[in-house]
């Protein structure tokens, strides 16, 4: 006897976490595999193309109005006394309690993930010897899977490509254009390399005293494979930040977000307990962890070699 088929979906919720019967057969949603996403050679917009440290701040307002209305800013970035980008400043936190002004002085200092520069910056201002900033250029980079979030963004990027040239090119640029302008007007010697952290590597990019992991792992479909990478770019110390599941289920090590939006966002995958992101940072090679903050959903800390 020829057992009966049902076809199903991923998000019905007779199977949400219960397997259904066998032959069952499910259709997977991956309307998007096949979309085009080169975006390359568009021109940058007039507000943002001569900007330097002798701009005037009506210049700069400029700029920052342009990035403001079609990407927006996350962190706040100081650019010269009294001019100061919108955002938020958790790297001012992050400063403080991870002590920049000892840690880094004469180090260098690889930011990953880095955003606008708001630790980046920092780390300069507390007089390390070198920085590196990495990070995409835009969010079809990022490690989305071929989920929802992908499909997300990809309309994004039909809805940029019908609207001009300008649109299109913050579409392209939402992970850089705010780091480039604050380096611009700062004129920081700090330097910006366009790479998924996968992509890092000692033999191309060099090996850091200091490197930086804020706000990343949980964004990350391979997290293990991150921190392999991180470890390999780290001459002595990684600073983390990482947010933690509150209330772990049972024996659940990490809890996988991929059926819907966790804190707002579908580009969050993995969020690890606490013991289990022990176990992740013994197991690719760091010997010392201090937890130098926490709170109930989140966690900094400094791991040694």
């Amino acid at each position: 006897m020829t057992a009966a088929t049902h076809t199903t979906t991923p998000g019905d919720a007779t199977n949400a976490n219960t397997p259904p019967p066998p032959g069952t057969t499910i259709d997977l949603p991956c309307s998007h595999r096949d979309t085009p996403v080169e975006i390359a050679g568009v021109p940058s917009p007039a507000a943002l193309c001569d900007l330097s440290p002798e701009s005037s701040d009506a210049e700069v307002n400029t700029g920052i109005d342009w990035i403001a209305s079609r990407i927006g800013w996350y962190h706040s970035v100081d650019l010269r006394p009294g001019l100061t980008t919108p955002g938020g400043r958790a790297w001012e936190h992050r400063s403080r309690v991870f002590d920049y002004a000892s840690l880094v002085r004469g180090k260098s200092v690889l930011d990953v993930g880095a955003m606008e520069g708001g630790d980046t910056f920092a780390a300069e201002d507390a007089g390390a010897s070198r920085v590196v900033a990495a990070d995409v250029d835009h969010y079809l980079q990022y490690d989305l899977g071929l989920n929802d979030a992908w499909d997300e963004q990809v309309d994004r990027l039909h809805t940029a490509r019908a609207s001009g040239p300008d649109a299109l090119w913050a579409f392209s640029n939402a992970k850089r254009a705010g780091f480039d302008l604050c380096a611009r007007v700062r004129g920081t010697a700090a330097a910006r390399v366009t790479s998924s952290v996968y992509d890092l590597d000692p033999t191309t990019h060099g090996r850091f005293d200091v490197t930086f992991c804020f706000g990343l792992l949980y964004h990350l479909r391979h997290p293990l494979l991150a921190l392999d990478r991180l470890f390999a770019l780290t001459g002595e110390t990684m600073l983390i930040s990482c947010q933690i599941d509150p209330e772990p289920k049972d024996d659940a090590a990490a809890l996988s977000y991929y059926a819907g939006p966790w804190r707002g966002s579908r580009t969050n995958w993995f969020v690890p307990t606490y013991t289990t992101l022990i176990g992740w940072l013994s197991d690719v090679g760091f010997a010392r962890m201090t937890i130098v903050d926490s709170s109930k959903t989140a966690m900094m800390l400094r791991c040694d070699r």
